[in-house]
């Protein structure tokens, strides 16, 4: 049965919206896996709020701030300075005559603030990861020799219950 293209199209389009939701749904599941996980560990918590505050303040926020504000206010001053001396000297140049020196900035920051800090945080991240891992290994471990145990005790015990119904 040959299809025809409108019913291949309306095919692919249905196996890519399927995908999507398997994958949205895989998504949401681990993410409430995760917030279990979260709640019941207080050393898994503390080891994600360190990794937050590493990376989200330290090298975020520092790249965003200079970014829009340090970059900003330099701008701001370049040009000021620029419209001062073009002022004094009669001489009337709009281009942005410093634009040169936040270059520079930029990649002195980048030098010396974030390859650094990124290369620091590439060690410290890995231990952190680790013992998030090892913790969440101990506890899935002890969830499922719970469920072992509490599985092997009920069978146990139908299996008590059936040679008594036997031995009868």
């Amino acid at each position: 049965a040959i299809m025809s293209a409108p019913d291949e199209s309306l095919r692919r389009r249905l196996t890519v919206c399927g995908a999507f939701w398997t994958g949205l749904t895989d998504a949401l599941v681990g993410v409430i896996r995760v917030a279990r996980i979260c709640r019941t560990s207080a050393q898994i918590r503390s080891k994600m709020f360190q990794c937050l505050l590493f990376n989200g303040i330290c090298l975020g926020l520092a790249i965003v701030l200079f970014d829009n504000v340090v970059v900003a206010l330099l701008n701001y001053f370049l040009r000021i300075s620029t419209l001062l001396l073009s002022s004094q000297s009669g001489e009337r140049d709009e281009t942005n005559a410093g634009s040169w020196v936040v270059t520079v900035v930029q990649y002195l920051f980048s030098a010396f603030w974030v390859l650094p800090l990124f290369w620091l945080s590439k060690p410290i991240n890995s231990i952190w990861f680790l013992e998030i891992s090892d913790e969440v290994l101990r506890l899935l471990k002890a969830d499922q020799s719970k469920s072992l145990a509490s599985s092997s005790s009920s069978s146990l015990s139908s299996v008590k219950r059936s040679k008594k119904q036997i031995g009868r």
